[in-house]
């Protein structure tokens, strides 16, 4: 599956700049629009696949279940202690750097 590519920030900043001079480019808008819905669309392709385990046909589109569980079965049993989580299925801490 070929993903979309990611929206060039010069695009965005473009955009910005442009509607502060109060200048409309219908062109700019449409691309930088376009582009922003594939690359959701592609996000949110991502997480049925993560929550419901169903993957889509590269071709047709069809969502095909997974044979094994979906990936977030193992993940979603977290517990929360302190600045450290750690996984009941692995017992591994997992740290985390917010800032």
């Amino acid at each position: 599956m070929i993903w979309s590519p990611r929206v060039k920030p010069i695009k965005i900043r473009r955009l910005y700049r442009y509607a502060r001079l109060g200048i409309y480019d219908d062109m700019l808008l449409h691309d930088v629009g376009w582009e922003l819905y594939a690359r959701c669309a592609d996000i949110a392709t991502v997480a049925d696949v993560y929550r419901e385990g169903c993957v889509p046909c590269p071709q047709c589109k069809t969502k095909i279940t997974r044979r094994i569980a979906p990936l977030s079965s193992g993940l979603s049993v977290l517990k929360v202690v302190g600045r450290v989580e750690r996984s009941e299925t692995r017992g591994m801490p997992i740290r985390h750097s917010y800032r």
